[in-house]
């Protein structure tokens, strides 16, 4: 199922790529079924990660809790806008950080990640481009998370 493509946020983007030991079907669905992505997706080392939302199609959302060894509690949450299997997957992505010591709660809003599925022979090549972060410290800290959540897709698959 599609939904309508939107404009993409303007501002610098983040790109990652990675080929994966996996059929193109299997890595997409490790995205979109729930018990599958509650595997690997958001999940750092040491942090305790709660999916407490997840209905991958169009108009549906996800909400996600991390809480650091320290007590920080970040939130990502969006809304799926497109659902084209085995090919193509965006959603919106924001969040909320409260950090346990006080200081200034940081959000995010009014970001789009895309993500696409390319056959590579009897691989998948997934290409994730995450549009809107304004800063270097965000294009820093999102390429970082990323890299971690293809970590532990890769284990899973």
């Amino acid at each position: 199922m599609m939904a309508t493509t939107q404009p993409l946020p303007a501002g610098p983007s983040v790109q990652l790529r990675r080929l994966f030991d996996a059929t193109r079907d299997r890595v997409f669905s490790a995205w979109t079924e729930r018990d599958r992505v509650a595997e690997w997706l958001c999940r750092a080392p040491a942090f305790r990660t709660e999916h407490l939302q997840f209905d991958a199609r169009p108009g549906g959302r996800y909400l996600i809790r991390n809480t650091t060894p320290g007590g920080d509690v970040h939130t990502a949450e969006g809304e799926f806008r497109e659902v084209a299997p085995p090919a193509r997957l965006s959603f919106t992505w924001g969040g909320i950080t409260k950090r346990a010591a006080g200081g200034p709660t940081e959000e995010l809003r009014d970001t789009l990640v895309v993500v696409e599925f390319f056959e590579r022979g009897k691989q998948t090549e997934v290409v994730l481009t995450h549009y809107g972060l304004p800063t270097d410290a965000l294009r820093n800290n999102h390429a970082k998370g990323w890299k971690i959540c293809f970590d532990g897709l890769e284990a899973v698959l």
